[in-house]
This record gives C-alpha cells, sequence and structure tokens, in this order.
C-alpha cells in the first residue's frame, strides 16, 4: 500500500481508515459490505471480540484492516 490515512472518531473508539493502494487508487471496497468509501469504520476493542475489515481495489489488491484494544494493524494481504 502507498499510504494509510486515519483520522479517530467517537473519542478515539472509533477509526476512519482510508488505505492507498500500491497502484494509486483509493476509495476501498469493504468485501464484507460491498460498499466503496474513502472512510471506512473501524471499532477498536478488545482483541478477542475485534472484527476485521477486509478492503478490496478495483487492481485486485486486498488489504486487512486489524483492530487492536488501542491501534491497528494493516496487512496487504496480495504480499506473499
Amino acid at each position: 500500500m502507498k499510504s494509510v490515512r486515519v483520522q479517530p472518531e467517537q473519542g478515539g473508539n472509533v477509526l476512519l481508515v482510508d488505505v492507498v493502494c500500491n497502484c494509486g487508487s483509493n476509495g476501498l471496497t469493504n468485501v464484507e459490505t460491498g460498499e466503496a468509501s474513502y472512510k471506512h469504520n473501524v471499532r477498536l476493542g478488545e482483541p478477542a471480540k475485534a472484527v476485521d475489515t477486509v478492503l478490496r481495489c478495483r487492481c485486485g489488491k486486498s488489504y486487512r484492516l486489524h483492530p487492536q484494544k488501542s491501534h491497528l494493524h494493516v496487512f496487504d494481504e496480495s504480499a506473499s
């Protein structure tokens, strides 16, 4: 990925995340909901209750947003 923009919301419990793909596109699509957006809501919390969000670019690359209690991990699922 080229970059990740993170904006805290609701006292820091929710992050609005925008991933820019290696191809230069952003506004990626949430695989679960089918919604394309520049701001994907990610709720921070206990790792055992954390729900990953997978974003897909039009070029086919996928990125996983993995929330933790106080921060967020972003993985390029296409990299191996």
